[in-house]
């Protein structure tokens, strides 16, 4: 996942909230320590919706629009300040 989102340049935060609808930290602690298999109960949510992300034909391109409009965002928001 974390190759997608480099190639892709996308902002972790955007994927962490539009796509896991999880905080930053979450999805990096996620990233940062997947489990040996995938877990049970609530804690499969994030990596299935991840893992539907990577299978899905159209998310990928929703989420890199969505990634762009917010890099657009933030460079005039620290440009005009």
């Amino acid at each position: 996942m974390r190759k997608w989102l480099r190639d892709n340049t996308v902002l972790v935060a955007v994927f962490a909230t539009q796509v896991v609808k999880r905080s930053q930290g979450t999805l990096s602690s996620l990233l940062n320590g997947p489990p040996e298999g995938l877990p049970s109960g609530t804690g499969r949510e994030p990596w299935e919706k991840m893992k539907t992300f990577l299978t899905s034909p159209e998310e990928p391109q929703k989420l890199l629009d969505k990634n762009k409009i917010m890099k657009i965002n933030i460079y005039f928001s620290l440009s005009f300040h």
